[in-house]
């Protein structure tokens, strides 16, 4: 089993996290579903070297593609 290569990137004050499991879906809800697993998993293993972590969260799908094109997805949800 190979594991995801996972970074995270900061550009101009906002972080932007990459991953080679985003290569095969083609959906920014499938990307987002992912996103969403990686980071509770990213979460809770830093939680559990940091007792006081508060932990972060997804705000949105963004799309970067090799020509530097963007294209940003939002997902609201209620609290």
């Amino acid at each position: 089993m190979r594991s995801p290569e996972l970074t995270v990137i900061e550009e101009n004050g906002s972080y932007y996290l990459k991953s080679s499991d985003f290569d095969s879906l083609s959906l920014a809800d499938e990307v987002r579903e992912r996103a969403i697993a990686i980071i509770e998993m990213l979460n809770d293993a830093v939680k559990f070297q940091i007792h006081n972590f508060r932990g972060v969260s997804k705000d949105g799908v963004t799309l970067i593609e090799e020509d530097t094109k963007t294209a940003e997805y939002q997902f609201l949800s209620c609290l």
